[in-house]
Formats: C-alpha cells, sequence, structure tokens
C-alpha cells in the first residue's frame, strides 16, 4: 500500500538503442540535406558569376562563341537544380545523397569553364579600363586595378611583380581581415617604392602565401564546414535552443562536430523521457485511465514541471509529474473546482483510494516494463491522510468536464474499482 510515489524511469537497454539509433538516423538525413543544399548553393553562386563574366563580355565583339559557351553550361546547371523536387523535410537519405553526387560534376565543371574563359574575362576587363584611364600609355605609369582608387608609381620590374602577385590572389572566399590586409599593402606600395625589394619580401609575399594557404584550407573544409554548421542549426532548432554562431575557421569543423555530440546527446535524452512520458499515458490508457487535464509551471528558480491529470475514479484523479531531470511524480487527489483542504471524512476516503491506487500503480510499473521502461529509486510513501489533497481543476488546461469528489459514492466506486484490478 501505498500515498505519493516519487522516482526515476528509464528505458531497457533494447529500448535506449533504437532511441538512439533513430538519433543517428535523423543526424544523417540532417548531413545528406546539409550536403545538398551546399552543392545547390554552390552552384547558384558560380552560375551568378558566370552570369556576372557573361554581361562584361557581350559589351565586346568576336567572343560570341565563348558567350554561347557559357550560357549554355549555366543553363544546364539551372535545369539540373530545377530537376531536384526533393521537399523541405524529406528523409529520403539515398536520394538526397544522388543529387548531391549529380551536382558535383556539374560544379566541378562549371570552376574549369570558369578558368578557361577567365583570360578572357580579364582582357575584357584590361581593355574597359584602358578606355576609362590611359594614364599607362601616356605617362609611363601603372593603374592598379580593382583598388577603387589608382595607385600610380615608377614603372620597374619588381614593382610590377609586387602590383600583379597581389592582383592574382582569389579574395572571392577571403574573410574581411584578410581583405583589409590586402587593401592596406595595397597603399603601402607607393610608400615603399624605393625598397620595393624589401617591401616584397616582407610583405606582399608573405601576405600571398597567408591567402593561398586560406584558399587551399577554404576548398579542404568550407563544404564539410557548411553540412556540419546546417546539421548543427537543425538540430538546435528541433531541441528548442539557440545556435551559436560559428565562423568558417581552420576549428571551425571540430568545434561544430564537439556542438553536435552535446546535442545529440541531449536529443537522445529529451527523446527518452518523451518515450517514457507516451508509455505512461499508452498504459494509463490501457488501464481505463484518460487524461482529462494537463499543465506546465516554472518554478522560481527556473525548474519545469509538466503535469497530466489522469482520470482514476469519479471524482478523484492521479496527477503526474515530470521534472526536467527525468524524475516522475505520481499523487491522487479528491478534485473539486477551488484551492482548499480536505474535510477529514474526504482524507478518510482519499485513503481508501490511496490503497487501491497502489494495487493500479504495480499493475502500471509491469505494463511500463514490456514497454520497455523500468522505474529506478523510487520513493513510495505510506496511504496517510497527511497525504490526502484537493486537486484544483481551475489550475489545468482540462480537455473534459468531470464530477468533483463527493465522500458519498466513494466507497461504491472503491468496490468497483477494486473488482476492475482483479479483472486486469
Amino acid at each position: 500500500m501505498s500515498g505519493p510515489k516519487t522516482g526515476g524511469y528509464t528505458l531497457t537497454p533494447e529500448q535506449l538503442r533504437r532511441i538512439q539509433e533513430e538519433v543517428e538516423r535523423q543526424l544523417k538525413i540532417m548531413a545528406s540535406r546539409g550536403r545538398l543544399n551546399s552543392r545547390i548553393d554552390k552552384v547558384r553562386t558560380t552560375v551568378s558569376e558566370i552570369d556576372n563574366m557573361v554581361s562584361t563580355m557581350q559589351r565586346f565583339s568576336g567572343i560570341n562563341e565563348e558567350v554561347r559557351k557559357l550560357q549554355q553550361l549555366r543553363n544546364d546547371a539551372m535545369n539540373v537544380i530545377g530537376s531536384i523536387s526533393l521537399s523541405g523535410d524529406s528523409e529520403d537519405i539515398a536520394l538526397m545523397d544522388e543529387q548531391a553526387e549529380k551536382l558535383r560534376p556539374i560544379y566541378d565543371n562549371l570552376i574549369k569553364k570558369i578558368g578557361e574563359v577567365s583570360e578572357i574575362s580579364n582582357q575584357v576587363k584590361e581593355e574597359i579600363k584602358k578606355k576609362q584611364d590611359s594614364v599607362l600609355k601616356n605617362a609611363g605609369r601603372l593603374s592598379f586595378a580593382g583598388v577603387g582608387r589608382k595607385i600610380e608609381v615608377e614603372e620597374n620590374p619588381n614593382l610590377a611583380k609586387a602590383i600583379q602577385e597581389l592582383e592574382n590572389i582569389d579574395s572571392t572566399h577571403l574573410p574581411k581581415k584578410l581583405i583589409a590586409k590586402i587593401e592596406q599593402v595595397r597603399n603601402s606600395i607607393k610608400e615603399n617604392v624605393d625598397f620595393i625589394d624589401n617591401y616584397y619580401s616582407m610583405s606582399v609575399r608573405p601576405l600571398v602565401k597567408e591567402c593561398n594557404a586560406y584558399n587551399s584550407m577554404y576548398a579542404a573544409n568550407y563544404e564539410k564546414y557548411e553540412i556540419l554548421k546546417a546539421q548543427y542549426e537543425m538540430v538546435s532548432a528541433e531541441l528548442g535552443v539557440a545556435a551559436e554562431p560559428v565562423e568558417f575557421t581552420e576549428v571551425a569543423i571540430s568545434i561544430l562536430e564537439k556542438k553536435i555530440e552535446e546535442l545529440k546527446n541531449a536529443s537522445v535524452k529529451r527523446n527518452e523521457q518523451e518515450y517514457i512520458s507516451q508509455c505512461i499515458d499508452e498504459a494509463m490508457h490501457e488501464m481505463g485511465y484518460n487524461v482529462i487535464g494537463n499543465r506546465e509551471v516554472t518554478k522560481k528558480n527556473g525548474r519545469k514541471l509538466r503535469h497530466e491529470l489522469f482520470l482514476f475514479d469519479e471524482g478523484t484523479a492521479v496527477d503526474v509529474t515530470y521534472a526536467g531531470n527525468g524524475q516522475i511524480s505520481m499523487e491522487l487527489g479528491g478534485l473539486d473546482n477551488e484551492d482548499r483542504a480536505p474535510s477529514n471524512a474526504e482524507s478518510v476516503a482519499l485513503v481508501d483510494s490511496m490503497v487501491t491506487f497502489c494495487d493500479a500503480y504495480a499493475e502500471l510499473e509491469r505494463r511500463l516494463k514490456e514497454k520497455g521502461v523500468i522505474t529506478t529509486k523510487i520513493s513510495v510513501l505510506p496511504p496517510d491522510e497527511e497525504y490526502a489533497q484537493i486537486i484544483n481543476m481551475e489550475d489545468y488546461s482540462m480537455t473534459e468536464k468531470v464530477a468533483t469528489f463527493d465522500v458519498s459514492t466513494s466507497k461504491k466506486q472503491q468496490r468497483e474499482h477494486t473488482a476492475l484490478r482483479k479483472e486486469l
């Protein structure tokens, strides 16, 4: 026989394994979705770059064939993207991986074609520049393109080499700090013309190496970073937590992997608690007890509690309280529409209901075990008038209207309930 019951509930190893496998499956889905979205974005970005090249090249005659090839290539790429009809919540890992692999050679071909026509595109840009700026031809000076303002310095081979190496840096994916550094070195060339050899060795060449190293790191790691970042954001959204920004750096991948592992463990724990709650609902329903109300409470210390109210007998209910740490308590009480203490007669009747609930609880434990849920560290208090309580239904979001506790019918209900327990 027992009064209020408090304890922990956990899963059997087999049931826990199933939940862990499901979480792993969801992570794989997110990874596949992230990989596919990353490749789609990369193709679209490259297509946009091609559109800009075509727009520039169309202003000059004699290159119509190259323009046509570029346009055909970008159209083919966009047609493939248009053929991808996966929904945003697709869980077909094989299909998403297949579509992502289909985009890989398309992206590679786009990059290859851009490389082939880059020289032509640069010639076009140089021609535009010459029309706008005749300094090089008329004054024997170099015009430094791409700086935003012209830097004119005395022409010599070492100076030209320094300028050319800076211009050859691919700054498409460089972080702001490196782009700012390039700008600083460019602006300092004029002041260092007389010491250009030393300036090249001490400033230009190290910067070029740093930028090239970053671009190599970017090429090797950025796609994985994007996949992990998308995975991290998806898991965070699923758990209802804010994803912290993780910028792309040399250590970004390890940071994201650690965050995902932490969220994976949290997801397993959450799914475990949800499964336990679901099993309690199912077992109680199977035993004839249905949910009639619920509420959520946040304590002053921030601790959150979730309550479910199960109808036990007419006028009595079992309040099941779920704490965030996995602890679950069950207390039986009489129902009313106001806050009040039970009368002496009600307390005696409620003790009888506690005794009956003890038998029902043993059956509940058996049914939960069949579903893979087992109790741990259970605390059972004896049935006593001290624990008799009246539950105010006004504190709950009630799903159905039920009768309040009536001592005059309590004894009859107790006999009927005992008979039903024997049938179970």
